[in-house]
């Protein structure tokens, strides 16, 4: 049986926080928390999505894939098992 961590030990240890991260996921993070840094670009996205979906453009999979994957474990407690259970 797998032990629990701790939330401490979670957060101050990098090895147990993104042990569960392939290094393609994390570098997807890396470079998608280096773009909402930046403040132009967080508002001129933000506008350019709200355009998007008004207009009804084929934006969501390209949501999905990138800041809803990152956020988000699914749109239901069912998209959300796989990764629930990837810690179990």
């Amino acid at each position: 049986m797998q032990k629990r961590n701790s939330m401490s030990e979670l957060f101050n240890n990098t090895e147990v926080a993104f042990g569960l991260k392939s290094d393609s996921e994390l570098e997807r993070a890396y470079f998608l928390f280096k773009l909402i840094k930046s403040e132009p670009l967080v508002k001129i996205g933000t506008a350019v999505t709200k355009f998007a979906l008004k207009s009804s453009l084929p934006v969501e999979g390209l949501i999905r894939s990138t800041v809803f994957d990152h956020f988000c474990g699914g749109v239901s407690e069912t998209d959300c098992m796989p990764i629930i259970e990837k810690d179990a």
